[in-house]
């Protein structure tokens, strides 16, 4: 060996690779982290949730112009106002309803009796009603047809009939490869909600409409 080169100790080495490493995971982490993320916010339904900062969001209003009822959420593209107004189709990948006049955030009672009682959102704090269902290939709707649906109901407002009148939805409808539960999970963990009633209340209480 040439007495004038000089070796590298293998520990100088190592340390290298390993500050390499952890700085490979930094990078990866600090992306994922909610400070790279959005926020959306509903004052008026005192709510807020968090997603990627290159996914994409509409909010869709009343054909009146007055309010928000609808805010899709997707990784890609979600769909135009336009085609919300004239086609009954998954506006993205996570939709978010609210319920503001003539409100469709309805589910049976008795369904509502049936399904777990979970906590989700930001620190474990929001109530809500969960329910998943499969679909198949002969939906009334074949916009719908094989697909994943996971729906939270949250903040029950109101009794009418039979039925339960919710203040948000929050719906997910992936296909049935399913290749972004994990992310919707970690967006749902973001959420923050103070509702005026929860499931887990006495219902009798709700106002009947």
């Amino acid at each position: 060996m040439n007495p004038m080169q000089k070796t590298i100790p293998a520990s100088l080495v190592l340390g290298v690779c390993i500050l390499c490493g952890f700085w490979s995971v930094f990078q990866k982490s600090a992306f994922s982290q909610p400070s790279a993320w959005k926020t959306y916010r509903n004052e008026k339904h005192n709510f807020e949730i968090q997603y990627p900062g290159d996914w994409k969001l509409q909010k869709y209003t009343m054909k009146s112009g007055k309010a928000v009822v609808y805010v899709a959420i997707d990784p890609k593209e979600t769909v135009s106002q336009k085609a919300s107004e004239t086609m009954d189709v998954p506006r993205g990948l996570i939709e978010i309803s609210f319920c503001e006049e003539n409100c469709n955030n309805s589910i049976n009672a008795a369904i509502a009796a049936q399904l777990p009682d979970v906590i989700i959102g930001h620190g474990n704090s929001v109530h809500a009603k969960k329910q998943e269902r499969i679909t198949g290939e002969r939906e009334p709707n074949p916009a719908y047809n094989n697909r994943k649906i996971v729906t939270y109901y949250l903040g029950p407002v109101e009794k009418f009939g039979d039925s339960i009148i919710c203040d948000i939805v929050i719906t997910y409808i992936a296909n049935l490869d399913d290749k972004h539960l994990n992310d919707f999970s970690k967006i749902l963990s973001t959420a923050r909600y103070t509702g005026k009633f929860k499931f887990t209340d006495q219902l009798s209480e709700l106002p009947k409409g």
